[in-house]
């Protein structure tokens, strides 16, 4: 590996560069793991923990249950009475709520969609925690937590509308405020074949943000969608055309 004089030859300088290259990017894929862990489709469960009259419980212990998954997560309401889950994966859930002196309270089938928030708040009865009262109405679908106008495309709608060319974006014009921009050149050239553009309330077609399972999903080189996925892919998606949150703050139209 050494020369006579000491110093690495040219051919060790150029093996030892090689392994430097093979280490950082075996270092960035183990960093990039756990983000992609994290890219999923999830919603907001909220609500607010009331005694029979109607006055708040604080401390009391409340619990959701994927029904599909059997995934768990369990908090308790704060001094105002209200609980919070969010960052929770779509799909139906079970929710539970106890508290001493009060008997336990279930509603299941609550059903979350991508990016909705679900209000179900929880009476408690008087009596043995050993008995359960349990609930079968759904829960109120009436987002209070924020001003966003926003409609969800359902696995339903996906799978039996008809759709020219298998591309799920023309399903984004079931909702008001979006219209059909075309699909030819924007900024830099022209847009991924299987990509059409829509603007949403008003704003330019490249104004519309992307997101896919969590991540971002735009093309900053024409500034609209990258390539849109498979329908056999999408589950379902949501379209946000107002007062969009702050954490999709990157674009003029909607997400």
């Amino acid at each position: 590996m050494k020369s006579a004089t000491g110093y690495l030859s040219n051919e060790a300088r150029g093996w030892l560069a090689t392994m430097l290259c093979h280490l950082c990017v075996l270092a960035g894929l183990v960093l990039l793991v756990p983000t992609l862990g994290h890219a999923v489709s999830t919603g907001t469960i909220f609500g607010t923990v009331l005694d029979p009259s109607g006055a708040v419980i604080a401390g009391a212990s409340v619990t959701i249950k994927n029904q599909g998954t059997g995934l768990e997560r369990t908090t308790s309401s704060n001094d105002s009475g209200e609980y919070l889950f969010d960052g929770v994966p779509i799909g139906f859930y079970t929710v539970s709520g106890r508290h001493p002196g009060f008997k336990m309270y279930v509603q299941r089938s609550v059903v979350l969609n991508v990016d909705q928030k679900v209000r179900a708040d929880i009476k408690l009865d008087l009596g043995e925690a050993a008995e359960t009262v349990e609930v079968s109405g759904a829960a109120s679908l009436i987002d209070t937590r924020s001003g966003t106008i926003a409609d969800v495309v359902t696995a339903s709608q996906v799978t039996n509308l008809p759709l020219n060319g298998r591309n799920t974006q023309q399903l984004m014009a079931l909702q008001a405020g979006v219209q059909y921009s075309g699909g030819g050149g924007m900024q830099n050239g022209a847009v991924n074949p299987s990509v059409q553009v829509y603007a949403v309330a008003g704003a330019r077609g490249n104004q519309t943000d992307y997101e896919l399972d969590g991540g971002d999903h735009n093309d900053y080189w024409t500034g609209v969608a990258m390539a849109t996925p498979n329908p056999d892919a999408i589950q379902e998606f949501s379209v946000q055309t107002s007062n969009i949150d702050a954490q999709y703050g990157q674009k003029a139209g909607g997400v």
